[in-house]
C-alpha cells in the first residue's frame, strides 16, 4: 500500500505541474520477491500505475515520463525504510533493492546483463 500511496503523491504533484488529471481505472498489485541474495519490491502491472491520464498528448507523454521513472526510486526508499541492512567489514550491503538498482550495479562491475538476468 505504501507503494501505492507514494506513486499517487508523485502523481498528484505532477498532474499540477503538468496540467492534466488522472484517475485509477485499472488494478494494481505490488508484491515482494526474494530471491538468494535479496527482497524486492515489484508491481504487477505496467509502468502507468493502472492510470488513465486526460490532458494534451504532450503533457500526458510528460506526466507518464515523470511517474514511472520515479517507481523504482520508490521502491528502493521503501524497502531501505524497513532497515534491512546489514555491514560485511566495512561494506554495508543492502539486503533490500530494487531491480534497477542491482542491473546497474550488474552493469557498473562489467557483468554481462543477459547472464545476470538468467537466474
Amino acid at each position: 500500500m505504501m507503494m501505492i500511496y507514494c506513486h499517487d503523491i508523485l502523481a498528484n504533484t505532477a498532474a499540477e505541474e503538468f496540467n492534466i488529471t488522472w484517475s485509477r481505472t485499472h488494478p494494481i498489485a505490488v508484491s515482494v520477491g526474494d530471491d538468494a541474495y535479496q527482497t524486492y519490491l515489484t508491481l504487477e502491472c505496467d509502468h502507468s500505475m493502472g492510470m488513465t491520464v486526460i490532458g494534451s498528448l504532450r503533457n500526458m507523454i510528460l506526466f507518464n515520463y515523470a511517474c514511472s521513472y520515479q517507481i523504482s526510486a520508490i521502491e528502493y526508499g521503501i524497502m531501505q525504510n524497513l532497515d534491512f541492512i546489514y555491514s560485511m567489514g566495512t561494506v554495508s550491503m543492502d539486503v533490500m533493492g530494487s531491480v534497477t538498482r542491482t542491473l546497474f550495479y550488474v552493469f557498473w562491475l562489467g557483468t554481462d546483463l543477459e547472464s545476470s538476468t538468467q537466474y
